[in-house]
């Protein structure tokens, strides 16, 4: 279902401890419990607590109709995550993320496009 959503094929896989030695087993993206750590992965670790990164960059333009789009300036960010696994009053696993995001916004120093 989740694939379906994305439009692509994932070839997603976990490691699982056997004999010592760290087997690559499929997760399979219709498992509830899957697609759970598939999305945590994507939104943070799936190691509670542990810290990731992210940072971006862009450009903002104004749009109004019937005129050609205006950079009016550019943007960097930074957010810094954290998930923690939880499991509801019925037994349902879970995470929780927390999050703090910041956000630049700077000046142009050369004329707009």
């Amino acid at each position: 279902m989740l694939s379906k959503l994305l439009g692509v094929t994932v070839g997603l896989w976990t490691a699982t401890a056997w004999s010592g030695a760290a087997i690559a087993t499929p997760l399979d993206l219709n498992r509830p419990e899957d697609a759970l750590q598939v999305f945590r992965k994507l939104l943070c670790s799936v190691e509670d607590g542990k810290t990731v990164y992210f940072v971006w960059q862009g450009k903002v333009f104004s749009r109004r109709p019937g005129e050609a789009d205006r950079h009016l300036f550019n943007v960097q960010g930074v957010s810094t995550r954290a998930c923690t696994s939880l499991t509801s009053e019925t037994g349902t696993a879970g995470f929780r993320q927390v999050t703090r995001e910041v956000m630049i916004y700077l000046t142009l120093t050369r004329t707009p496009c």
